[in-house]
């Protein structure tokens, strides 16, 4: 494909934002640009409403932002919540993970040419990799909706879970849910290993239909991840060059505008990611799975590649080690005891909390006033952190295919399933 004037890559499929490619031509040369839309600025939303209603409004941008909002109001109003709230809150965010990642795997493993192709007429070679095809969606689907289910248990309705309420949870579960998570918890380590296994061994290998997610690589950027309540950053190399607490999140992210970037992205500033960031992409950091991943490793490693198809390895990872988690966290003695709430003696000025979602990190900062109306808030969340390295994942994928002259809609299945994993 070769171009000589503008031309728009558009509608991307299965990005957590609606977003669009376009291509211009600048100095002989062409230029990618995402360009991001529908993004809500929380202020508009939050200012002026009382406090106790963020979660609810919040959880228009994900439900783990509800689960942020809950933690955020623990701390405004000083409060411990129980440990059967807390293991409430870790249960539905290990949902969340499995919801949003198999979501991601399903949409890879569609053919945009034939999302639906016939998988009964197998006589043919066709037919054969079809129900291949066929079986491998319904692997991910099954499991996907398992989570889902377990989502819906555990959180009342999957975008408004009611269990995570400052200082304890609104409710028990009905007796006959315990049995049936630890089933669901069982079920999905089950079918998550089977997903990745053929992800590892058929698509993602040479020759794979996935292959190409790892002929566009991008330099390697800092990460960022929530542990323990903290922000802990690590540098190119995986080597941790700071933490801090939520509340000093002005201090050490900011969020700028570059003239490739439509979106406003987060950025690390004041030396928060090491002495060393890169020329290119200055400030420019990255969470979600292959920052978790990099966050668990036992030891430090060199500078790594930084690809689709490292992201896409980093979430598969991601799936089994939440599913294995789940299976020693979905069990009933979790989930009762006694009825304990802590009930706020006062409320603050100011709060902050950090969550590590599904996505990645999750930075919520508000300030009320004496009647507990939120007079400004502060959201960093991975659509603005990950925008800055998905602006470059675009480019290297539209450079890639004009250097092989394909065709533009092969350049757009490659970006959708690119940026699908960021």
């Amino acid at each position: 494909m070769t171009m000589q004037e503008t031309t728009t890559f558009e509608p991307l499929k299965g990005q957590d934002a609606p977003c669009r490619v376009r291509v211009v031509p600048d100095d002989g040369d062409q230029r990618a640009y995402l360009q991001t839309t529908g993004y809500l600025d929380p202020a508009d939303l939050c200012i002026g409403r009382a406090v106790e209603e963020l979660p609810r409004i919040l959880s228009i941008r994900s439900p783990a932002h509800h689960l942020a909002a809950a933690r955020l109001l623990d701390r405004l109003f000083n409060v411990e919540p129980p440990d059967i709230a807390k293991n409430m809150r870790n249960a539905l965010g290990r949902s969340l993970v499995l919801c949003r990642h198999l979501r991601k795997l399903h949409l890879l493993l569609l053919d945009p040419n034939d999302p639906f192709p016939d998988h009964r007429a197998s006589a043919k070679p066709a037919g054969r990799r079809a129900a291949v095809a066929h079986r491998r969606a319904e692997t991910v689907m099954h499991a996907l909706g398992l989570a889902q289910e377990a989502a819906a248990i555990l959180g009342g309705r999957s975008d408004h879970p009611l269990t995570a309420i400052a200082g304890g949870v609104s409710r028990f579960l009905k007796d006959d849910y315990y049995q049936r998570l630890t089933e669901i918890a069982d079920a999905c380590l089950e079918l998550v290993l089977k997903i990745e296994a053929f992800f590892r061994e058929d698509l993602l290998n040479e020759g794979g239909p996935l292959h190409h997610l790892s002929e566009m690589e991008i330099d390697p950027v800092p990460t960022a991840t929530a542990t323990e309540g903290k922000i802990v950053v690590k540098d190119r190399s995986g080597k941790v060059v700071g933490d801090f607490p939520p509340e000093k999140t002005p201090e050490k992210i900011s969020v700028r505008r570059e003239p490739w970037s439509y979106l406003p992205f987060a950025s690390l500033k004041n030396g928060a990611a090491g002495p060393d960031t890169g020329e290119k992409m200055p400030g420019v950091f990255l969470v979600g799975p292959l920052a978790r991943m990099d966050n668990e490793a036992e030891t430090e490693t060199s500078e790594t590649r930084l690809t689709p198809s490292d992201a896409c390895r980093a979430m598969l990872a991601d799936l089994i080690r939440t599913a294995e988690r789940m299976t020693d966290l979905y069990k009933k003695e979790n989930f009762v005891g006694p009825a304990i709430r802590t009930v706020p003696e006062k409320m603050g000025a100011e709060a902050w909390a950090a969550l590590e979602g599904p996505a990645g990190l999750i930075v919520l900062g508000a300030t009320v006033d004496g009647k507990g109306i939120v007079e400004s808030i502060r959201v960093v969340d991975p659509i603005q952190i990950n925008n800055g390295v998905r602006c470059r994942i675009a480019e290297a994928a539209v450079a890639e295919g004009l250097a092989q002259n394909r065709s533009h809609t092969d350049i757009k299945r490659r970006l959708e399933n690119s940026l699908l994993l960021f």
